[in-house]
């Protein structure tokens, strides 16, 4: 995001991310991106003809077509269930963004909620392609020693 962009408070151009990614394979992710939208939905840009939220959903239409032309970008967008807290938050997002899943629908993959004890498995599998436990287990007692 160059000087100009934070100051305004406007989305970047597609030409960032090319910039910033290229070719290389890449996960972009957006954990409970509505919980942040709301904060964002207080903030002005500089012309004071939008908020940050609505800056943050323009820039997104550009982020998932240029993730949709390579090969090995991946963007993720987690929301909250329609009856949690941010869960109008995350229905007008998608509401908002019904136009983009036209460009993306091609390798949208929509996944049903999961239990708070499924998700660091679920995590750990999409993220992963092996996990040594024995590493795992020891960066775990090291971090809860510290």
């Amino acid at each position: 995001m160059g000087e100009s962009d934070r100051a305004t408070k406007a989305a970047p151009g597609g030409s960032l991310l090319d910039e910033l990614i290229g070719e290389q394979p890449t996960l972009i992710m957006f954990d409970e991106i509505a919980r942040y939208l709301r904060a964002a939905d207080a903030v002005p840009t500089a012309t004071g003809r939008g908020t940050l939220a609505d800056q943050t959903i323009a820039f997104l239409m550009p982020l998932l077509e240029f993730a949709a032309s390579r090969q090995g970008v991946v963007v993720v967008l987690t929301l909250a269930d329609p009856t949690d807290v941010f869960g109008q938050e995350s229905e007008a997002l998608l509401r908002q963004l019904s136009e983009a899943s036209r460009i993306t629908a091609r390798s949208e993959r929509v996944l049903p909620p999961t239990l708070k004890e499924e998700t660091p498995a679920i995590g750990a599998h999409r993220l992963f392609r092996s996990i040594d436990r024995a590493a795992a287990r020891e960066a775990a007692d090291a971090y809860l020693a510290f």
